[in-house]
């Protein structure tokens, strides 16, 4: 970011972590004069999806345009952010998951769970968090609440462009997003969609959901 032509606020939301994670962001200082830190800590563990809305919440206030949200464990690549910034005149671009080192059977799960997803709502799920927005889409979010990032970008009707990035390795330690947590969230997609969903259609696309899991 040092490098690009633009002014960069990142902010940080910390939920409620249990390490030293506080006194590591209160000690840090960006050594760029063109990146400024903004640390939003939590008073309670709220879910991943809730962080990134009062992260949102915050980032509505500043006088910006655009806005990236990424993880920060490291598997969405920072190199990506000078690509995503080519297309400043989209309000979405979404990052597609490329390629990534995952076990066979987190694949299948995985792959099983887009198909049910185009089939239920017409939309096709094959991104994460990682993504551009411009400020309309932005205010959209937070008015709307949103359960599921994802999902409710997919229903925006705006100028999207999509960029492929593979999966890179975790900074450290291992993820906590284990089969249920994935489940769950697979779930909140479904119902941040669910104006979408025909009733009829549900009963057979959720026993084989129900089949997978057993």
């Amino acid at each position: 970011m040092a490098t690009l032509p633009y002014s960069f606020c990142v902010i940080v939301v910390d939920d409620c972590s249990a390490d030293d994670t506080l006194l590591l962001l209160n000690d840090f200082r960006f050594s760029a004069g063109n990146i400024f830190l903004k640390i939003i800590s939590l008073e309670s563990n709220a879910g991943h999806q809730v962080a990134i809305y009062h992260g949102f919440l915050y980032a509505q206030t500043l006088a910006c345009d655009h806005f990236i949200v990424m993880d920060s464990d490291g598997e969405d690549a920072p190199a990506v952010i000078p690509a995503l910034l080519q297309y400043t005149d989209t309000d979405i671009v979404n990052v597609v998951r490329g390629s990534r080192k995952e076990s066979l059977l987190f694949r299948i799960c995985y792959y099983s769970y887009k198909v049910i997803f185009r089939l239920m709502t017409g939309k096709q799920m094959n991104y994460g968090n990682f993504c551009l927005i411009s400020r309309n889409v932005l205010e959209t979010a937070i008015a709307s609440n949103f359960s599921h990032l994802a999902a409710f970008l997919s229903k925006q009707h705006v100028n999207t462009h999509y960029i492929v990035a593979g999966k890179e390795k975790r900074i450290g330690g291992r993820s906590k997003m284990g089969f249920v947590k994935h489940f769950k969230h697979a779930i909140g997609s479904f119902a941040e969609c669910r104006d979408l969903i025909k009733l009829p259609e549900l009963l057979p696309i959720i026993t084989f959901m129900i089949l997978m899991i057993f």
